[in-house]
């Protein structure tokens, strides 16, 4: 059995190519093929499903992890745990054998302490590396000591309100010195621990809850049905919050919302991926046509545009891109095939057929009939006019009506009495895909198009808007509030995942206005299976 896999991207150190998906997982797969690319990835290593047996990191693993990662000091020319230089942080995230997005832990910036951040006072990076350690700490006791992700998020949404700031990039120290106290307050009051200052035992620990996340119930239920398997994929960090011109993003050659090929995604300055994926923010479109006010200039679209041409040529599939400049320089942090909305396939196929690439037989075996025909069914509102409460991001197509439900036991209500409901959150959380699979839509307040909700509404091919500024919810009261219209709980609405619209009660649907080829794909289908 061979020791782990090794991500090495930089000249002079072949990455190994013998690994399958079922040792390294998808995730890991797919990183060792970008290092073969010669594409700019985080130096790192993977533990594989062979090495982790089980669901424990136990003192076999923990030697082979801290030798792995002395092997990675001499590569990066950085020291972990580091409190006189510049030090090593590392992500831990879970590589499972097929894809899950937004089920699996993941925790970043790990190996920063007290002592760390005082040394580091003088440093350029000094302010990068508070926001860093408030990211580690509340990612730390999400995953490890399982406290409430949005107790932390509540703390830090009043802090900046109170300075009347937009994000963290503005923070000084004695902003930082202050939410830290408060995080480590909490998490005392709520589990009675704190963050271990020793940064091996941090990774150990991190190593441990995204480990151990794979074997939750859900995800445990999976593995034995379908042959999960599981690897742990370790990373030195790079940092879109470097700088003002650092950014992260996700990309893709083609829109999944409909399948046109264009440059389609999100991106923000100043901030790492997570929390764009987690949905926590909004991103900003990512598009190739310029505006003159914008950042993101040719030095970073030619970049993108360049590095998706290689990965569509290598991996022949529409993919999705995770990605990260620091300060210009761009790293790709993972890429996976695109969840696309079942719009987006049908617009393939019907293309295919046009073009006598597939028979009718052949484009059958790609479709659930009785999905395709639900879906045609509910592309259009018969509206006499705009009766719209307002808009938010169009995530995953198709239109939906339900009663507002915002927790689980609404829920379990609702679907004891067999009413259809549409999910309202303010954004959603890796513990709520069991209530996304069983809603008839989702709509949330933050996060954008690549988050996991609208990853996740696609792939299930559920309507899906996200990123509603004018929407907030009061859980309490039970109601909520779109562009000062209050509803409650049990209320019907209507999302329409093709624009983004969202409407009071309950719309009749037509199928008028279609395209002619989906017209063709509807009427074919209702000849042969009526």
């Amino acid at each position: 059995m061979k020791d782990g896999a090794w991500i090495l991207p930089r000249e002079g150190t072949e990455t190994d190519s013998s690994f399958t998906s079922e040792q390294v997982g998808l995730k890991g797969y797919n990183l060792l093929k970008l290092s073969q690319y010669k594409l700019q990835i985080p130096e790192g290593f993977i533990l594989t499903s062979e090495e982790l047996v089980t669901s424990e990191i136990d003192d076999l693993i923990k030697s082979k992890i801290q030798s792995q990662i002395k092997q990675l000091e001499i590569i990066t020319k950085k020291k972990f745990g580091d409190n006189q230089n510049e030090p090593l942080l590392l992500a831990v995230r879970s590589s499972p054998s097929r894809s899950l997005p937004g089920v699996l832990d993941s925790i970043l910036n790990i190996g920063l302490n007290n002592k760390i951040i005082q040394s580091l006072r003088n440093n350029t990076n000094y302010l990068m590396h508070m926001d860093n350690y408030r990211r580690f700490i509340k990612d730390f006791s999400v995953s490890v000591y399982k406290v409430n992700a949005s107790y932390f998020e509540m703390l830090e949404f009043d802090l900046l309100d109170e300075l009347g700031l937009t994000n963290f990039s503005q923070c000084n120290e004695d902003h930082f010195l202050f939410l830290f106290q408060q995080f480590k307050n909490l998490l005392l009051q709520e589990k009675g621990m704190t963050i271990p200052e020793d940064p091996i035992t941090q990774v150990y620990m991190s190593a441990q809850a995204v480990l151990g996340s794979g074997y939750q119930a859900g995800v445990e239920s999976l593995s034995k049905e379908k042959k999960i398997t599981l690897g742990l994929i370790f990373q030195r960090m790079v940092y879109g919050n470097f700088s003002s011109s650092s950014l992260s993003g996700v990309m893709s050659n083609h829109n999944p919302l409909t399948g046109v090929r264009e440059l389609w995604g999100e991106y923000l300055f100043n901030t790492q991926g997570k929390e764009i994926v987690s949905g926590v923010i909004t991103g900003t479109k990512l598009t190739s046509n310029l505006k003159s006010e914008s950042r993101l200039n040719e030095v970073y679209l030619n970049k993108m545009i360049s590095v998706l041409k290689i990965i569509e040529n290598k991996f022949k599939d529409i993919q999705e891109i995770e990605f990260t400049f620091q300060d210009k320089e761009l790293f790709i942090l993972q890429t996976r095939r695109a969840s696309l909305s079942l719009a987006a396939k049908l617009k393939v196929i019907c293309l295919q057929i046009e073009n006598n690439d597939i028979s009718k037989d052949e484009a059958l075996k790609k479709l659930n009939i009785d999905e395709v025909k639900s879906y045609l069914l509910g592309l259009q509102l018969e509206k006499k006019r705009d009766t719209s409460m307002a808009r938010g991001l169009a995530a995953s197509s198709g239109i939906a009506s339900g009663v507002i439900a915002l927790d689980r036991k609404d829920i379990q209500y609702f679907e004891t009495n067999q009413m259809p409901y549409i999910f309202v959150r303010k954004q959603s959380v890796t513990s709520e895909i069991d209530l996304i699979k069983t809603s008839q839509g989702i709509l949330t307040a933050s996060g954008g198009v690549t988050s996991h909700a609208a990853v996740i509404s696609r792939s299930l091919n559920k309507p899906c808007v996200v990123g509603c500024q004018l929407l907030s919810i009061d859980f309490e009261a039970k109601k909520i509030s779109i562009n000062n219209k209050t509803l409650s709980c049990g209320d019907f609405i209507t999302i329409d995942g093709n624009s983004g619209l969202i409407y009071e009660g309950e719309e009749e649907i037509l199928i008028d206005g279609l395209n002619e080829n989906t017209k063709k794909l509807y009427h074919w289908l209702d000849s042969d299976y009526n």
